[in-house]
């Protein structure tokens, strides 16, 4: 997760880098280190935001894969599994309602 990612994650819940870190269980100057790419998240802090911010932990880790760090013959691959497990997960949304 990185930069863009936490972004992502203020921006959808309107949260500041100190309420993220709070729902996580980190200090708002670690959240920053990790905005700044100078510390990385473990496995155990993203089960917590799978489970802080309800987003499975497969979606967590395709939306911190960039493309280009994909093997160029897994592209293509990596864009249909990511796309169908975005559907998937509107879809559970849609029917948790």
């Amino acid at each position: 997760m990185n930069e863009e990612d936490f972004l992502d994650l203020q921006d959808k819940f309107g949260e500041t880098y100190k309420q993220i870190g709070k729902r996580i269980g980190l200090s708002e100057s670690f959240i920053c280190r990790v905005y700044l790419g100078k510390r990385n998240l473990t496995l155990e802090h993203l089960v917590k935001i799978e489970k802080s911010y309800q987003i499975p932990l497969p979606v967590i880790l395709l939306e911190a894969t960039k493309q280009r760090d994909v093997p160029k013959e897994l592209r293509p691959l990596y864009k249909d599994v990511r796309e169908a497990l975005k559907s998937a997960v509107e879809f559970q949304k849609i029917f948790r309602k």
